[in-house]
């Protein structure tokens, strides 16, 4: 018989304590790496007016410079090491350490997921980071498999299991509920059939202690199900946007920061704080309700981070994923993207930011519509946008170098649909 143990109350942490060590080792590595600099310099000068007064043959001079270039590369090797060696330290002792408040709410909507339900809870609970440290919510939208019977056998293994339950009304009204019970610091919101990295918590954790950031980016990539192959998924982060620092928010790449992600809600932490104090809420659609969501996340948030490393696997080749029955939906990314517009002019940014969500916009539509695999209804949809949407998103007066490179296909292919209906 399996107990729940209440959660034990410890104290994590110092933020203050562990940034002062976080930032005296980086000091320290900044400190010595200018030394290196320096006496870099300093052998090269020497060197050269070695070299200048025929004091040292060619050959002579190459094996200086190799044994020298040598000695530069071990001591830039013992540097990584000193900071690996105080990483796994910090490391060992987060491990070990109980929380008095919950760090991460980690909020999993669960529709007819029972085959894969346990791969993506076994995920969470098998963390580095201590139990204490997270929860999670998990929203029934009106299973009719046995769902809900598998998380009835988590919450009785696992305290920090909450189960919730409503009527089917989709991942959004879900993911919304969800929030509304949340104790933590940090959400991440996930899909009841992917799975995460055992140190994704871990990672995130120590990211937000040294930066405070209201939201954090991780990289994804696509699992398939059929082969058990692992593939890239580079829409989710765009590092080429992205600008040359640590902490950033919209106010540094206005034109591009909603380029920089795609619009899922599944590798972002946010802030509670954030959702709180705007009121953000997801929209009750059957898909497309990332999108406002999480752009209007983008475009709000003072501080956002990047964790360049795959945390997160989306599952695909199953066709039980919540994006996986766009048919079905209609043309609901356009009203997504409708909502996302009125949402950016409510808070006052829709003027700044207005290339990046047009480019945003226009890559989203065609997406949506490609995705159509009726064709009456592909042509209904690309009539709709031509006559309507193009207008409303402020697409159809633009040229061609309003879009940015990647986006160019879909600009292209936008021009000549407006050909083929002869609104040219």
């Amino acid at each position: 018989m399996n107990i729940k143990q209440p959660l034990k109350k410890y104290l994590p942490p110092s933020s203050n304590t562990f940034m002062s060590r976080m930032l005296e080792l980086e000091n320290q590595i900044k400190s010595q790496a200018k030394l290196l600099e320096i006496q870099q310099e300093q052998n090269q000068s020497l060197l050269l007016k070695l070299s200048e007064i025929n004091q040292v043959n060619p050959n002579n001079l190459n094996k200086m410079q190799e044994a020298l270039e040598v000695e530069i590369n071990k001591l830039k090797i013992q540097i990584q090491l000193q900071e690996q060696i105080q990483k796994e330290k910090d490391l060992k002792n987060i491990r070990k350490l109980e929380f008095d408040e919950v760090i991460f709410s980690i909020i999993i909507p669960v529709y007819n997921v029972e085959l894969h339900l346990e791969e993506c809870l076994n995920s969470i609970f098998t963390q580095t980071l201590h139990y204490s440290s997270f929860e999670v919510i998990c929203v029934d939208d009106g299973s009719t498999d046995r769902s809900q019977e598998i998380l009835k056998e988590y919450s009785d293994k696992y305290c920090n299991l909450t189960i919730l339950y409503q009527e089917h009304k989709f991942a959004g009204a879900a993911r919304n509920y969800g929030v509304t019970i949340a104790k933590g610091n940090y959400i991440l919101f996930m899909d009841s059939d992917d799975f995460i990295e055992n140190n994704l918590l871990e990672e995130a954790y120590f990211r937000i202690q040294y930066t405070q950031a209201e939201v954090i980016l991780i990289d994804a990539d696509i699992y398939n199900h059929i082969d058990g192959n692992f593939l890239p998924l580079p829409s989710v982060l765009q590092e080429k946007y992205l600008p040359n620092k640590l902490v950033f928010s919209e106010k540094d790449i206005p034109e591009h920061i909603f380029n920089i992600s795609s619009g899922v809600v599944w590798n972002k932490f946010i802030k509670k704080s954030l959702i709180d104090r705007y009121d953000i809420k997801f929209p009750n659609f059957r898909t497309s309700q990332d999108v406002p969501f999480v752009f209007s996340i983008m475009a709000l948030a003072k501080t956002i981070t990047i964790i360049n490393k795959v945390f997160y696997h989306l599952r695909r080749g199953h066709g039980t994923n919540l994006a996986a029955s766009r048919d079905l939906s209609g043309g609901i990314f356009f009203t997504s993207y409708h909502f996302l517009q009125s949402e950016l002019q409510r808070f006052g940014v829709y003027e700044r930011l207005k290339r990046s969500f047009v480019n945003r916009a226009l890559t989203g539509c065609m997406y949506g519509i490609n995705n159509f695999t009726d064709s009456k209804a592909r042509m209904d949809m690309e009539q709709l946008f031509i006559n309507k949407y193009s207008h409303v998103f402020e697409i159809f007066d633009k040229d061609g170098e309003y879009f940015y490179p990647e986006y160019k296909t879909n600009y292209i292919n936008y021009i000549a649909m407006k050909k083929q209906y002869n609104k040219l």
